[in-house]
């Protein structure tokens, strides 16, 4: 799949972003893989003003479906096990938009091929060890150092990029091919 993000897409979602709870929608794209529609929902908040985890919350979003899906992260650099998940099982492509940059994920064929012939055990340990990997990175990629977990999820199965907001400028644009 391709999709081409423009800085004036990555200036919106990351202006977008709210600190306190999670966004996220579905992208309609033309033939070419340029954004012509977005949808957008939000999620419950999550988190104070100043980022603090609100007791007994959890920061998620339900979202439309379509093949290009897309939400914020308030505070996490990185995907989650669950976003990992969600691109096994819908098998579509992820844009995450976090603190420091954007990512962009899908699952290989492979890994949706493996991934189907799973006992529920072995999706659910699966997952666990993602959960695990992720946090062997949030060190590095909360410091935007993200080629460790890049490479990890590659090995995975991931097809996935990360731009980081430092990265842009007017005149960029990012074509993946994913």
């Amino acid at each position: 799949m391709k999709l081409v993000l423009t800085a004036s897409d990555i200036w919106a979602l990351r202006v977008l972003r709210p600190t306190t709870h999670e966004l996220g929608g579905a992208f309609d794209l033309n033939s070419e893989g340029m954004i012509t529609n977005t949808l957008v929902s939000g999620g419950g908040a999550c988190r104070d003003a100043s980022g603090k985890l609100l007791p007994g919350k959890i920061c998620s979003v339900r979202h439309p479906v379509g093949p290009v899906v897309w939400h914020t992260h308030p505070r996490a650099n990185r995907p989650s096990s669950s976003d990992l998940r969600n691109s096994v099982t819908g098998e579509n492509t992820h844009i995450i938009a976090t603190p420091l940059g954007i990512w962009a994920f899908r699952a290989t064929p492979a890994l949706v091929d493996q991934w189907r012939a799973m006992s529920q055990g072995e999706r659910r340990r699966s997952k666990l060890e993602w959960r695990f990997m992720g946090h062997q990175y949030q060190k590095g990629t909360q410091n935007g150092e993200v080629d460790a977990f890049i490479g990890w999820a590659r090995r995975a199965g991931f097809s996935i990029a990360h731009i980081p907001y430092t990265d842009t400028s007017k005149e960029k644009l990012w074509v993946l091919h994913l």
